[in-house]
């Protein structure tokens, strides 16, 4: 059979119908891979490409198809996939996602009259209403029973063999046939460029609805979170801790209380793994210059801690000098003896860091402080309490402004 039409012809079918797009699209480096049996994209503006497909899809089909990837990167699914599970996301976690992802994506790519090949998820799957955010179908998901196996979820694709299917873009987790990072010989996107294309794309696709129309729901919210951000700080917080105590949740320990549910009769036995539960040490600046307001501040963060997450929490209290470890359960009952002496939270963060080594460090202050001289082994958030420049809280730590 002679192929009448390829990636290119594909990709201008989106951006003739969705002009807002074509940038974007253009943008994208084309990867020829047979074999693949779909198309993917990767998390460097790559978009990986069967050839034999053209002869099983119709361009329509194979429109719908680049479209689905293209839109993985429009709605930043790689960057926010980081943020919600962190550097070492469990492979529950990262098929939760895709799924919650792509059943987004296939109503946006249904609803701008493009097909999808056979075997796509939607909504109706799981009994879920559309219209409906990637967090909230992933929240919403059911954790999958052990053994059993989750519907198909990139298009043209069959069994799963491994990582979640389709590309890197959906969740940043690099494939074993993706060409990695960009080099001189593989050129690709880095994330700085792909902030500034997906803002272009924001601003494009506002102009567009202005004169020719509406946008589909998830396009919408991408042009008010970019073009418009407003920054709400408990759900900074939310974000900062849920990243940091995901970062550890990654790795597993082996339990050799309990075999391994892989275990083969007449083998040694193999140990299961578990999650370990995170240590999170919140230290808590009590130096003169924090008032009333300030310590109701922290007290909010320990209870937005315990309330949202399972795991070890120790209080420290501290202004030149570190105070007791408190082991809290219930925020009531945390007490504060508050000091009037100089503010060395970053010594006495590196202190903590050496007496209990937790997996994460919470340092709540006005800001008016030092910092860690290097940088902790623990994932350490800066909790700040008033607008401050005189002490800017290094890069490698990651900041919510509590008052806005």
């Amino acid at each position: 059979m002679t192929t009448k039409f390829g990636i290119d012809e594909s990709r201008f079918v989106v951006y003739q119908q969705l002009p807002y797009l074509q940038k974007h699209m253009n943008s994208l480096m084309p990867v020829e891979s047979p074999g693949l049996g779909t198309f993917a994209m990767d998390q460097y503006g790559r978009i990986y490409y069967d050839p034999a497909l053209f002869d099983e899809w119709t361009l329509k089909q194979c429109g719908g198809v680049c479209l689905h990837e293209l839109l993985h990167d429009v709605l930043n699914h790689c960057g926010r996939a980081k943020d919600l599970f962190g550097d070492h996301p469990s492979q529950e976690q990262l098929e939760k996602w895709n799924i919650a992802c792509d059943m987004v994506i296939n109503t946006i790519v249904r609803d701008a009259n493009f097909k999808l090949p056979e075997g796509c998820v939607w909504p109706k799957d799981y009994g879920f209403d559309e219209g409906l955010t990637e967090l909230e179908y992933y929240e919403a998901l059911p954790d999958k029973p052990e053994g059993e196996k989750r519907p198909s979820k990139e298009p043209g694709e069959g069994e799963p063999k491994g990582p979640p299917e389709g590309g890197s873009c959906s969740d940043g987790q690099d494939r074993e046939w993706e060409l990695g990072a960009p080099t001189k010989g593989n050129p690709g996107m880095n994330g700085v460029d792909k902030k500034i294309l997906q803002a272009q794309t924001a601003k494009a696709a506002e102009e567009h609805s202005k004169t020719k129309g509406s946008l589909p729901g998830a396009m919408s919210r991408l042009c008010d979170e970019i073009l418009r951000p407003t920054v709400d700080p408990k759900k900074l917080l939310q974000s900062a801790v849920r990243y940091a105590l995901a970062s550890v949740r990654g790795h597993l320990n082996l339990n050799w209380k309990r075999p391994s549910r892989r275990q083969v009769e007449g083998c040694g036995m193999l140990p299961s793994r578990q999650n370990p539960l995170p240590k999170v040490a919140i230290l808590v600046d009590t130096s003169g210059s924090m008032g009333d307001y300030d310590l109701s501040m922290s007290l909010g963060v320990i209870a937005k801690v315990l309330g949202a997450h399972q795991t070890n929490i120790t209080v420290y209290a501290g202004d030149a000098a570190l105070g007791v470890a408190q082991k809290v359960f219930d925020v009531k009952k945390v007490e504060f003896d508050q000091g009037g002496g100089g503010t060395r939270m970053g010594d006495l963060a590196t202190e903590i860091q050496e007496l209990s080594d937790p997996d994460v460090i919470i340092i709540c202050t006005d800001g008016e402080t030092n910092w860690p001289a290097e940088r902790l082994k623990a994932k350490t958030v800066a909790c700040i309490t008033r607008e401050s420049d005189s002490h800017p809280v290094p890069s490698w730590m990651t900041k919510v402004q509590l008052e806005v």
